[in-house]
């Protein structure tokens, strides 16, 4: 059997020339079963996302507590003290906070992170990268101060952000910083920090596992009034994709979410949250604002975009392209989703108001099966139109080396 990633197939001789070809079967919305492409559950919560997709995790809201559900759909609820913070590449490694202390997961062994020292508490871990090795997130020193937090899992060794970037001959003071996430290879960290020169400001940050930072330059202080509160949320494989959102101190919640990729900032939306973003970095998903007035978040619904259609409301296209019924129910946001886009959960609203939680799959397999009885001339001549089409139409959700463009 040959198995073949492809988009949504969307043009008509596109699916005639498929359906032709002798022992192909195409999943599209005719033929896909719309039932498992959407789940929704009835608990509150936050997704956490393993990269293959084969675990997902969610973070409870204040009164809720978080859980896990597996391949299979099964849903594990935890007990109220255990936090789950990060998910590894395959799901064999959770970044836990246990009581308020943060600790490893390794195939269900709990195992405390070292102590970093004096003058350090509360640490939290927000990401993993894919092999498990190094973990992202923030620990606060003395004096209430945030700074970001690098952990290497091999050595056991913990990398804090330098209280001051040099700049020149000078260094100048970093107050404030943390880490959001962290590429799959490893190599790139992202968050936030205060500006350099703007003692109120804060921009997004890429830092490298030596802890050397990069301002971003999102914010823009050329109008008025300023955009001056930005932060990265997440980048692709290799670091070359990041995503994040920004907004004005002077209205902190009317945040604009935003894509970076060679030194260029592409706004998604006039409001709303990006959150994920796929390996190959060309799918990105979050939250936005498709209908006004847009005065808080719960106005808001889940969006996912893609090089080729842009900003798509997601309860739309499972319900035009995949023929779900969602039944009254709302899709706010996607917080997480998997390296190729296919696997994304996030926060729900039921007919009744109550915040839920949603879990997507969406199949986009080509399957090839060699049939007993041999093919038609004109099935092998559309098939090999088909493959010649499909290797020029890249698939978005397929994974690409790391690096490569």
């Amino acid at each position: 059997m040959m198995r073949i990633s492809t988009k949504r197939i969307r043009g008509s001789a596109l699916r005639l020339a498929l359906a032709l070809v002798p022992g192909l079967l195409i999943v599209t919305p005719e033929t896909a079963n719309a039932q498992q492409i959407l789940t929704l559950y009835e608990v509150d919560g936050k997704a956490i996302i393993s990269r293959d997709g084969s675990l997902v995790a969610g973070r409870g809201g204040a009164s809720s507590p978080d859980f896990l559900i597996d391949s299979e759909g099964q849903l594990t609820i935890l007990p109220s003290f255990r936090r789950v913070r990060a998910v590894s590449g395959d799901g064999s490694i959770l970044a836990l906070s246990d009581q308020g202390e943060p600790a490893l997961s390794i195939d269900g062994n709990d195992t405390p992170l070292p102590e970093i020292g004096p003058g350090f508490g509360g640490a939290a871990i927000f990401d993993i990268s894919g092999d498990g090795n190094t973990l992202a997130g923030s620990v606060i020193e003395n004096g209430g101060v945030l700074r970001a937090l690098i952990y290497d899992r091999p050595s056991q060794t913990y990398t804090i952000l330098a209280p001051a970037v040099p700049y020149g001959d000078f260094e100048i003071p970093l107050q404030f910083n943390h880490l959001e996430a962290i590429s799959t290879d490893g190599s790139t960290l992202v968050g936030q920090g205060n500006d350099l020169f703007e003692p109120l400001a804060y921009e997004a940050i890429k830092v490298d596992p030596e802890g050397l930072v990069e301002y971003l330059g999102v914010t823009d202080f050329s109008q008025d009034p300023p955009i001056d509160f930005a932060w990265a949320s997440a980048t692709n494989a290799d670091g070359t994709v990041i995503v994040g959102n920004r907004a004005r101190l002077s209205d902190p919640n009317a945040f604009e979410p935003w894509r970076l990729e060679g030194g260029v900032i592409t706004p998604l939306a006039a409001r709303g949250l990006a959150t994920s973003v796929t390996d190959n970095g060309d799918r990105v998903a979050g939250s936005a604002c498709f209908a006004w007035p847009c005065s808080k978040w719960r106005d808001e619904d889940a969006f996912y975009w893609t090089e080729e259609t842009g900003l798509e409301d997601f309860a739309k296209v499972l319900e035009e392209e995949w023929g779900v019924d969602l039944g009254g129910w709302r899709l706010l946001e996607i917080s997480d989703m998997s390296d190729d886009g296919l696997v994304l959960g996030g926060r729900a609203m039921n007919p009744e108001g109550e915040l839920r939680f949603f879990l997507a799959r969406l199949p986009q397999t080509v399957e090839m099966k060699l049939l007993p009885e041999p093919a038609t001339t004109l099935g092998l001549l559309l098939g090999g139109a088909m493959l010649s089409a499909l290797k020029r139409r890249r698939d978005p959700g397929a994974r690409r080396p790391a690096g490569s463009r």
